[in-house]
């Protein structure tokens, strides 16, 4: 009896909903790979595999073979707060200096 693992990996550089098609044909001839479905929508990819059978980061190679990326997304949320909350740092502070 094969236990099988799901994984979902995020992808970056995905234009339209043949991208996704084209990854999910490279990932399913991998040998281990059970079912793989890739939503250009979201961005992900759902993959379930054997690990007795093929490793992570032979998935990971199925989905960069065809020019796609995989997301950092501990990086782009760190990013993102940055970015998101720089702007509005500076203006707090004046506006609390002003109160004093």
């Amino acid at each position: 009896m094969n236990i099988t693992k799901k994984i979902t990996i995020p992808i970056k550089g995905m234009h339209c909903a043949d991208c996704a098609l084209n990854i999910e044909r490279s990932l399913q001839h991998l040998t281990g790979v059970v079912s793989a479905d890739v939503s250009y929508v979201s961005g992900m990819a759902t993959i379930v595999f054997d690990p007795s059978q093929v490793a992570l980061e032979t998935i990971k190679g199925g989905i960069r073979r065809p020019g796609y990326k995989i997301r950092e997304v501990e990086k782009e949320i760190k990013l993102s707060f940055r970015e998101r909350y720089s702007e509005h740092f500076l203006p707090a502070i004046v506006g609390l200096l002003l109160l004093l």
